[in-house]
Formats: C-alpha cells, sequence, structure tokens
C-alpha cells in the first residue's frame, strides 16, 4: 500500500476557495478508496510560479518520508508548464515520490497502472 499526500492549487480569483476545496475533495475520495492518504497540500497561488508553501512544504516532506506518492486533480495542478512539471519531478525523484493524476471517472483500478488506478506524472504529454 501506497502512503499518499494530495496536492491542489488553484489560481487566486473569486471563489477560488470553493474550488480548491472541492479539488482536494475529490482526489481525497479517490486516494482514500485505493491507497492510504496521509497528508494534504494546497496552496491559493497562480501555476506559473513554483514558490508556493504548500509545494515547499510537500518537498520537504516528501524528503522526510511522509509518503511515496503525491495525487493531483489534473497534471496542470502542479504547474500549467511542462518544463516546471519536470522540476517537480526532479525535485520529488531523490526522495523516491512519485506525483500522480486522478483518472477521470470512467478509469476503473488498475486498468493504468496495475494495482493504482492513477497515471503517472512522468506521462507527461
Amino acid at each position: 500500500m501506497h502512503r499518499v499526500a494530495i496536492y491542489a492549487r488553484q489560481d487566486p480569483t473569486p471563489g477560488a476557495r470553493a474550488r480548491l476545496d472541492a479539488q482536494v475533495a475529490t482526489v481525497a475520495a479517490f486516494v482514500r478508496r485505493h491507497e492510504c492518504h496521509v497528508a494534504t497540500y494546497a496552496d491559493l497561488s497562480p501555476g506559473v510560479t513554483l514558490e508556493r508553501p504548500g509545494l515547499a512544504q510537500l518537498i520537504a516532506h516528501a524528503h522526510a518520508g511522509w509518503f511515496d506518492l503525491v495525487a493531483v486533480e489534473r497534471r496542470e495542478t502542479v504547474t500549467p508548464d511542462p518544463t516546471g512539471r519536470r522540476q517537480i519531478r526532479d525535485q520529488l525523484a531523490p526522495a523516491g515520490v512519485r506525483v500522480v493524476v486522478r483518472p477521470p471517472l470512467a478509469v476503473r483500478l488498475g486498468r493504468i497502472v496495475p494495482g493504482l488506478a492513477l497515471v503517472d506524472l512522468v506521462e507527461d504529454r
């Protein structure tokens, strides 16, 4: 069983807190059905910057061994920029932590990754 952290980010616009809470709830409900949820990190911050307190804490806790996976609702949650996503993956890799994306609801457990219904963010296209 994997220990999973959830990360959520929402641009700071009107209604952002409610959308951020909904994002966390969606991913948490999915993760709790299949894995061991251990922590949640969230930022109300534009996606273009990687200087975010929740993301920084997530990376620090990853290196402390708190979890094995980070689940996000969409790959753009981390950042809309593919280069930024690679930077985050590169920061988490030494800790052995992968970022995974919650699949669409139609995807069934085990079809994407055996034993884990999450799409690996490494498959960033």
